[in-house]
């Protein structure tokens, strides 16, 4: 018999934004609004989350510009929130949430190796003693997850590294990297590897059981769909419509897929999280 999955929390920029933030504001909220930070992440908790990701995904130079904040002020007041949250759950952990870079936004001039590395080890040394594993998410190049992975375990060989890719229906990342190129990921170091955003619970199904099969359990797979394809208000909103059972049911399918690591993506929120603690018992 399977162990139960380890249990991830949902969207933190979704809700935010539903709350008004815009982009940047998401990540300035690190600093201003501390409190509501933390706030959603003990929402996350109470749920059943076992791992909370810091607000601190695609903490770009735009973005660092745009808030007229630091980086290194954005990251630790991030972890600051996340640590708060978790002193009243103990046994819990933080990850420190990482984004694709900004260098492979033209994959005909593909950076260096040693600058990907660069990029990614200057924001993992900000957090470094202050999380408990590094996730990197949402990439489409395998090159680039490869290096990332590389400079978290050349910071930290202790430290775990978990890492995934988005891909379509087609089972292709938008960069043209197939499912298989997550292999080059697995021999970079990660200590998990899998998929998320870009598609819903049942449509992600199959690349799991496939991935599965190209890992042969060399590492724990990672399952995070989104929750469905949003609609557009007229205000230019994004409303995510699929009921949080029917989300929460397909989560737990990624489960019984051959996921041990899920949890949710795009326009899910705490009352989804709950929901598949429920169905996993």
């Amino acid at each position: 018999m399977r162990q139960k999955p380890l249990l991830l929390d949902g969207s933190m920029g979704a809700l935010l934004m539903a709350r008004g933030y815009d982009a940047a504001g998401c990540y300035l909220a690190n600093i201003n609004n501390t409190a509501e930070i933390t706030g959603i992440h003990k929402a996350y908790l109470a749920a059943g989350s076992d791992v909370i990701l810091t607000n601190t995904f695609c903490v770009s130079d735009d973005i660092v510009y745009a808030t007229k904040a630091s980086r290194e002020d954005i990251i630790l007041y991030a972890i600051e929130a996340a640590r708060e949250a978790c002193s009243a759950f103990p046994g819990k952990r933080i990850a420190l949430d990482l984004s694709p870079s900004p260098l492979m936004v033209n994959p005909r001039k593909a950076p260096s190796p040693e600058r990907i590395q660069e990029y990614f080890a200057e924001q993992i040394q900000i957090a470094l003693g202050g999380v408990d594993l590094v996730f990197f998410e949402t990439f489409s190049s395998s090159l680039e997850l490869a290096e990332a992975v590389k400079a978290a375990k050349e910071i930290s060989a202790a430290m775990p590294v978990y890492a995934t890719m988005t891909f379509g229906t087609n089972r292709k990342t938008w960069l043209g990297d197939p499912l298989g190129s997550i292999q080059r990921v697995v021999d970079a170091g990660a200590d998990a590897v899998g998929c998320n955003c870009t598609l819903a619970p049942k449509a992600m199904a199959p690349l799991v059981e496939a991935m599965k099969a190209l890992v042969k359990g060399k590492v724990p797979l990672i399952a995070e769909p989104n929750r469905g394809m949003p609609e557009t208000t007229p205000e230019g909103a994004a409303i995510y419509t699929m009921p949080a059972e029917e989300f929460a049911e397909g989560v737990v399918g990624l489960f019984e897929a051959g996921a041990d690591i899920i949890g949710g993506c795009c326009g899910s929120n705490p009352d989804c999280i709950r929901l598949i603690k429920k169905m996993v018992g």
